[in-house]
């Protein structure tokens, strides 16, 4: 028994969890407004594949690297990018934004009260505006998301999934 918890003391921080990056399977960029963005991707076993990092060089010319973990989501004139994480079973309730012109991810537990949902999201016409709906309803968002300083999310209607404050 003690050879075992030896070999798994050594052995279990060799293996990445599903949102560790280590080293990435490909890249693709995305062109914000501000500069290009290279998206590092990790496929995932039984769920979406998911961007783990972004590079990109800043005005002074610096490389600048933010962690994330999701499917993007770019808003190019206003130099975000959000991320949902997606899988076969559903979303996680965590939304991370990053906001790649002040160099920092935001994140928000998303008041969903539905412990498996699929959903999908996209910039709305004005430009800091996430609307997050179910992904296989037809109806109107779930969720307006407003990212300004911080992300702050109400509901587009009255509607049984959210949890109530």
């Amino acid at each position: 028994m003690r050879i075992f918890c030896l070999l798994a003391a050594f052995l279990l921080p060799q293996f990445a969890s599903a949102k560790d990056c280590g080293e990435p399977n490909w890249t693709s960029t995305a062109a914000l407004r501000l500069t290009v963005v290279t998206l590092k991707w990790n496929g995932v076993y039984e769920g979406a594949d998911a961007v783990c990092e972004l590079t990109y060089s800043d005005k002074t010319g610096s490389i600048m690297t933010l962690q994330v973990w999701g499917q993007p989501i770019a808003n190019a004139a206003e130099n975000l990018i959000a991320f949902l994480s997606c899988a076969d079973d559903g979303c996680e309730k965590t939304l991370e934004v990053a906001d790649v012109a002040r160099g920092i991810v935001m994140t928000l537990q998303l008041p969903l009260s539905e412990p498996q949902i699929y959903l999908k999201a996209k910039w709305d016409s004005h430009a800091r505006h996430l609307l997050i709906a179910d992904e296989k309803a037809e109806a109107a968002p779930l969720l307006t998301c407003a990212v300004t300083q911080s992300i702050t999310c109400t509901a587009t209607k009255p509607n049984q999934r959210l949890e109530r404050p």
